[in-house]
């Protein structure tokens, strides 16, 4: 498929009603015809994928997305040269200019996720120094961090950015998110499955109480239990619709009272002390 007919596609899904209906916008689209931009191009290619997945059109999504991968190859050595001798991007820069289109497509649908990727992605990288993780742990913590709220780009704008408290029937249809993510993430060649379990599992509670399986202590998998810590405190430091952004003491005085209810006391413990420095 050329690129004007993968944008095409991905332009004809952008305007349907239901991608409509989900608060998406056809200006990055549009941008990407204009200026051809490589960067543009993936993250068009992304958002007529996830409505693709949205609309239950596995086929085009994993054949859009097969495209963005694509994309991502660096040029044959004729092809570079006259390019302007574009330099050739490594494998691990190539994986992280997909992750960040992937937090780019997720951002435009999710206003309140502006800068808590980011965040989280740093956070992560704090928290496995003061745990002393592997590198490779470390590396899939920061995969993680990039992919965890992935499954949001299936949930309503209506209901992401609803001001007051959700009806059990929101509430459910948030909690959909890391199924979601989890089946997106299953399209990325190559991803380590302990990412998979961040996206999967990352709201597991100690305590058996999570979602979405109700895993409880030492069944979570270790690095999504790692994460959850990190998007918990994220979250309640961030101004959300439905609530302001909390004072570090009152953030203390919460996760110490979820020493052994959401959270492993242990790692409660060390975030504290990272947090606190």
């Amino acid at each position: 498929m050329s690129d004007n007919k993968k944008l095409e596609l991905a332009e004809q899904l952008a305007h349907t009603d239901v991608n409509r209906s989900y608060g998406l916008t056809q200006q990055l689209i549009e941008h990407a015809k204009k200026d051809q931009d490589t960067l543009l191009e993936i993250r068009a290619s992304l958002l007529g994928a996830y409505t693709a997945l949205r609309l239950g059109e596995f086929q085009a999504a994993r054949h859009l997305l097969q495209q963005t991968f694509q994309a991502l190859e660096p040029k044959n050595p004729t092809t570079a040269a006259s390019e302007q001798n574009a330099p050739i991007l490594s494998e691990d820069k190539r994986f992280e200019r997909l992750l960040h289109a992937l937090s780019a497509a997720l951002e435009l649908h999710d206003v309140e996720t502006h800068g808590h990727i980011a965040r989280v992605v740093d956070l992560t990288e704090r928290l496995a120094k003061a745990l002393q993780l592997s590198d490779e742990d470390t590396r899939i913590l920061r995969i993680g961090s990039y992919l965890h709220d992935i499954g949001k780009i299936a949930i309503p704008s209506s209901i992401l950015q609803k001001p007051g408290r959700l009806t059990p029937e929101e509430r459910q249809t948030i909690e959909q998110h890391t199924v979601v993510g989890h089946h997106i993430a299953l399209l990325i060649p190559e991803l380590p499955p302990e990412a998979l379990h961040i996206v999967q599992y990352h709201h597991e509670r100690w305590d058996g109480t999570g979602y979405p399986e109700r895993l409880k202590a030492k069944r979570i998998p270790p690095l999504a239990h790692v994460f959850s810590i990190i998007d918990v405190y994220d979250a309640l430091r961030s101004e959300r619709p439905y609530k302001p952004a909390w004072e570090t003491t009152q953030i203390t005085q919460y996760l110490i009272s979820e020493r052994g209810k959401q959270f492993d006391p242990k790692l409660v413990d060390v975030f504290l002390t990272l947090i606190n420095q």
